[in-house]
């Protein structure tokens, strides 16, 4: 005769089924919570990615060199400024032609003064080929104000507002590209001599540069003249430089400048270059070798 024991057998209680539910609502919460910042995180790579790109084609790139010296110089060295806040980032993507928007001439080779201008792009491309060219990993419009000090692209976060307006930590920060001007512009430096000395006469010193105003159908091209004075019938004032010339705020690119002694007008008698040189840091000193008036 086999003997069964008896037990009583029964379900989870109510506050058992509670509290794994709680539980089971916490690790869901947490797991979401995890994923969020995993994906914002991606986003934000991608989006600083993407910034830095247009960093590129606004300004270059100073690592693209061709024997030395550097060839990338994006927009900025074929139009000769930064788009205005009109233009914005579609001028990499597309020529400003369309008013109200400020034109842009295409680019040409001027072989007056041995360099090309002109917007040459297009110098943003989308790797999908869609309209996303200018949006950040979030869907937002990547912003650019080139009349902030320094002029800056942004975009605005996972929470797609402003820090003053929304979050300001984490990724619902503002991330921002600054474009200062040292990294596009700068001062080229030189000297006029005579035989291995400073030359003492009358010179006008042409800086050849992209057209800043863009008024088409003006020249692609334009000048900046600084006279320098004739010292062989005048004493210099002390601290002068003889000789001398300065050019400040010349857009990074390949550049060039022309030197006519004494004048343009009535007659020239001598006529140096233009001498190419490519400006690609915030000060450039051009050789004397290049400005000796007795060889043209």
């Amino acid at each position: 005769m086999i003997f069964c024991s008896s037990k009583n057998f029964h379900g989870f209680t109510l506050i058992e089924v509670l509290m794994t539910m709680v539980l089971l609502s916490i690790l869901a919460f947490a797991s979401l919570e995890l994923m969020g910042d995993s994906l914002d995180e991606t986003r934000y790579e991608q989006t600083l990615q993407k910034m830095e790109r247009m960093k590129i084609a606004l300004i270059g790139d100073p690592t693209v060199r061709e024997n030395g010296v550097r060839t990338s110089f994006g927009y900025v060295g074929d139009v000769g400024k930064l788009p205005d806040s009109t233009q914005g980032l579609m001028a990499l993507v597309s020529r400003p032609s369309v008013a109200p928007t400020p034109e842009v001439g295409a680019y040409e080779m001027v072989p007056s003064v041995r360099f090309g201008a002109g917007w040459n792009g297009p110098y943003l491309f989308s790797a999908s080929g869609s309209a996303d060219t200018l949006l950040d990993a979030w869907g937002n419009t990547i912003q650019y104000d080139p009349s902030a000090s320094p002029p800056r692209i942004r975009s605005l976060g996972a929470d797609g507002v402003e820090d003053s307006v929304g979050g300001s930590s984490g990724y619902k920060k503002d991330i921002i590209v600054e474009l200062p001007s040292e990294l596009w512009q700068g001062t080229v430096y030189g000297s006029l001599n005579l035989r291995g000395s400073p030359y003492r006469g009358a010179a006008s010193v042409i800086l050849n540069r992209p057209n800043l105003t863009w008024a088409v159908p003006s020249p692609v091209v334009t000048s900046e003249t600084q006279e320098l004075p004739d010292y062989t019938v005048a004493t210099p004032s002390p601290g002068v430089a003889v000789g001398q010339f300065q050019f400040s705020g010349v857009p990074f690119g390949k550049r060039s400048i022309t030197v006519i002694v004494p004048r343009p007008s009535p007659t020239p008698t001598m006529t140096i270059g233009p001498v190419i040189f490519t400006m690609d840091r915030k000060n450039i000193e051009l050789s004397e070798d290049s400005f000796d008036v007795s060889n043209p």
